[in-house]
């Protein structure tokens, strides 16, 4: 359809412009209460004067004029445009892009086949002032016309609602027509501007009757029988043809033949027991309407069969030794239909017949299996004892055997032989020593044996009694196997020499020499001397340095110290702590209250056992920058350095050397301070600035910034305005801010303010200046205009401190006033950077939306 202007007839010509005043479309406005009451002419007139009032009155204000290009559209409520006979359903008509909303409108309705459904009622929504709708045709079309309506501005305006019922089945086309009254097709925006109109749409209604599904009666069949499945009961009111679909809801899954007919097949499937397999038709007519019904089969259990155990897979040795305990097991499967619980029983050929089927069992056990469910049947810890020969064993079902033969052979004698002897080659004369070695019974009979631990003392060889120095019983299994352990063998009764010794049994023994020296004599005392390392280490204020006691020269480690370390000006570096290096170390540390001094005492530590040996830790910490230094001494109540070998032996601890250790004072420096020059008074401001640690070693300092409000310098407490700890490595930099920094309590001036460390400082000057003032009176007004809600607009133009259609008036006759042009950023009520009547007319908006 040609595009079409509102307020214009349609025709085959140029369009018009559509007058509201030409008596031919003069009607009274009908009331509200009967928007479907006839019309008189009268009333007819009178309605379409009120529409011509509108667009007057809107010329008159200054906005009409040609509205936004829009199309009409059509859509009925149901999802799918189908309804049943005797239903209804909502249709609806709408702009469908509304600018200044929808006041009035002139347009008909009318159903291309009214046998199929028809027009039941008009409404108009969103209450217009006037309406004057006529149905028409027996409900086959229907005139529409109204005025005055209120509704959403812009989008999609739904300007009709109409209610279609369903007749008979069939489809009928909704469309849009001219008024047949007015013979106009029009629509006008509230303020009485036409919307020209490029499309005019229409939809399709839709009436049916769903069909009635039928899936036949539910029905009882054998595993194996092919089922049918039977829907040709189904039938449609209409008499449309239809299509089937066939699912499966329930029991397992079978394959449907052709699930796209009414008689799809399946075979029944094998069952455990009685089973219902659940299956639904969906049966659609030509329009697509559909209906659905089910139907349950009940597939029958067969009869199972008897059960049935079968023995397979026997497992057990072949040949054992005469005393042993064997295990035998067997698979066991129920072949037949039905559970049961039988018995599975171990049997053993002891009449030599080579069958089992006549033994009484030696073992059993009560089995139930299920059909089709096997397991492995186990016998363990069957005694061999007092068997011999090849025998024929089995397991047993009243089912079924299964057999295999087994040889019963005499074991071996006990024989404990001995291996892995662990003995010292050298020991000194008093020392109590150790023996041990590996006994192994390689016999095959249990047994209980002497094992002897044995020593030539004269030389002579190991018959005489007097070799046994120790001896103790062991039992061992056959092939078990034990470690026998001779402690605290003395030596002290032999002379220094070479003995041979050695582990015996009665079937075996190891032997070996040990060497007996001298005990040797008493050791004079050992020479060291006593040093702190490293010698020279540099930290920083604030930063710990540790040192090492070190012992130089160690000869049987350094089991226990008293040592006492001291440092020359603890106002440079302060002794924070000691402690022995060996943590299991029993220890004594007295520090110094103004860490002077440390004196460690310590006691059974473990050591390495000769050369330079660390044994202790001291712990300094910079106070200032500067040099001390640190040395070694006795403690309080010694004369001289004490330290010990881990024999308790003492060292001559001929000499000491102390260490130096260097502080350095660490530096945050401030640079690239960034503030605002100039800030009104109760502004707030932000001020940045780059710290970096100019020292050698990690800090924490406070960074501080100062604002000088009474003018006299940096001294005061008061100047702190606000703080921060900040940590740095090495070089290490960083940008600290300070934000919401307020002046409201400044008075105008210039101030000077910085960023402060406890090594440097960054200043510059903010200038506070006297917060601006709103616009001065505007046109003849005496009082100067309010911000009423306080968002940097004067709506309050008058400065009357109320905001009506007053200061609306007041700004479109004052848009050339020395005010409005010096502070336009208080009127640009629309943010286009200018003030005009676009403005007037958004602040008119603002004040009809309060």
């Amino acid at each position: 359809m040609a595009p079409t202007r509102a307020g214009r007839p349609r025709t085959d010509h140029a369009p018009t412009t559509h007058d509201l005043t030409d008596p031919r479309h003069e009607t009274t406005a009908q009331t509200r209460k009967n928007p479907m009451k006839p019309t008189t002419p009268t009333q007819r007139k009178a309605l379409t004067l009120l529409i011509a009032v509108v667009v007057a009155l809107s010329a008159t204000a200054g906005f009409a004029g040609a509205a936004t290009t829009t199309e009409l559209t059509v859509s009925i409520t149901d999802d799918d445009n189908t309804i049943e006979p005797g239903e209804t359903t909502t249709v609806e008509i709408a702009v469908a892009n509304a600018d200044n909303g929808v006041g009035a409108a002139e347009l008909g309705v009318e159903l291309s086949d009214p046998g199929v459904g028809t027009i039941t009622d008009v409404t108009i929504p969103n209450a217009p002032g006037s309406t004057d709708n006529n149905i028409t045709g027996g409900g086959a079309a229907a005139d529409i016309k109204y005025a005055f309506a209120n509704n959403s501005d812009t989008g999609s305006v739904t300007i009709v609602e109409m209610t279609v019922q369903g007749a008979s089945a069939g489809t009928t086309d909704i469309e849009i027509t001219e008024n047949s009254q007015t013979g106009f097709l029009a629509v006008f925006d509230e303020n009485g501007a036409g919307y020209t109109l490029d499309t005019i749409g229409s939809a399709t209604l839709t009436v049916n009757t769903p069909p009635d599904a039928d899936a036949g009666p539910d029905q009882t069949v054998d595993e194996g029988e092919t089922v049918t499945l039977d829907a040709t009961a189904s039938n449609d009111p209409d008499g449309d043809s239809l299509s089937y679909s066939w699912t499966q809801t329930g029991g397992p899954d079978v394959s449907l033949s052709d699930a796209d007919t009414a008689n799809p097949t399946f075979p029944a499937p094998e069952v455990t027991e009685d089973t219902a397999l659940d299956f639904e038709v969906e049966v659609t007519d030509t329009v697509g309407a559909t209906d659905n019904d089910s139907v349950s089969v009940t597939v029958q259990l067969a009869a199972p069969a008897a059960a049935n155990f079968q023995v397979s897979n026997l497992s057990a040795p072949s040949s054992v030794t005469e005393g042993e305990n064997i295990t035998v097991s067997a698979d066991v499967e129920n072949t037949g239909g039905q559970t049961a619980t039988k018995s599975v029983e171990f049997r053993l050929d002891t009449d030599g017949d080579d069958s089992i089927d006549d033994e009484g069992a030696l073992a059993s056990q009560g089995v139930e299996l299920a059909p089709g469910e096997s397991t492995t049947v186990t016998f363990d810890n069957i005694d061999t004892s007092g068997l011999s020969g090849t025998l024929t064993h089995g397991v047993f079902t009243v089912d079924d055997t299964e057999t295999a033969q087994i040889t019963i052979n005499e074991p071996a004698a006990a024989d404990f032989q001995v291996s892995n002897l662990q003995a010292p080659e050298n020991a000194t004369q008093g020392d109590a020593i150790d023996v041990s070695a590996e006994i192994d019974n390689a016999g095959e009979q249990t047994a209980t044996k002497s094992v002897e631990f044995r020593i030539d003392a004269n030389g002579d060889g190991f018959g005489d009694a007097g070799d046994v120095a120790l001896s103790q019983n062991v039992e061992l299994a056959g092939g078990e196997s034990t470690t026998v352990e001779f402690t605290d063998v003395d030596t002290n009764p032999l002379a220094p020499g070479t003995y041979d010794h050695g582990v015996f049994t009665e079937d075996d023994n190891a032997t070996a020499q040990i060497t007996v020296e001298a005990p040797p004599e008493p050791p004079g005392d050992k020479e060291t001397t006593v040093s702190l390392q490293p010698a020279d280490q540099t930290t920083a204020v604030g930063v710990t340095a540790t040192y090492e006691i070190v012992v130089d020269s160690a000869d049987g480690g350094v089991g226990a110290a008293e040592i006492s370390v001291a440092v020359d000006d603890p106002g440079v570096a302060a002794i924070t702590g000691a402690s022995a290096i060996d943590a299991n170390a029993s220890e004594q540390v007295d520090v110094a209250a103004d860490g002077s001094s440390v004196d460690l005492d310590y006691a059974f530590a473990d050591t390495a056992e000769t050369g330079s040996v660390a044994v202790a830790t001291v712990t300094v910490e910079g106070a200032s920058a500067g040099t001390a230094n640190l040395s070694l001494a006795p403690t309080e109540t010694n004369d001289e350095v004490l330290v010990f070998d881990e024999n308790g032996a003492p060292y001559d601890v001929t000499g000491t050397d102390g260490a130096a250790v260097e502080v350095q004072a660490v530096q945050f420096l401030v640079d690239d301070l960034e503030a605002p020059e100039k800030a009104p008074v109760g502004s707030d401001v932000t001020v940045t600035a780059n710290v970096t640690n100019d020292g050698g070693q990690a800090a924490t300092q406070t960074v501080e910034f100062r604002l000088d409000v009474e003018g006299d310098g940096f001294g005061d407490d008061d100047d702190v305005v606000l703080s921060q700890n900040v940590q740095l490595e090495p070089g290490e930099s960083t940008t600290v801010e300070y934000t919401d920094i307020g002046t409201g309590g400044l008075a105008p001036g210039d101030y000077t303010h910085g960023v402060f460390t406890e090594n440097d400082s960054a200043t510059a000057t903010l200038s506070v200046e006297e917060a601006e003032e709103g616009p001065p009176p505007v046109g003849n007004f005496t009082d100067a205009p309010t911000d009423p809600d306080d968002d940097g607009l004067y709506e309050d133009v008058n400065g009357d401190g109320q905001f009506n259609i007053v200061d609306v008036q007041a700004l479109f006759a004052n848009l050339d006033d020395e005010t409005i042009e010096n502070y336009p950023d208080a009127f640009d009520f629309n943010g286009d950077g200018t003030v005009d009547v676009v403005d007037v007319q958004k602040l008119f908006t603002e004040y009809s939306d309060q």
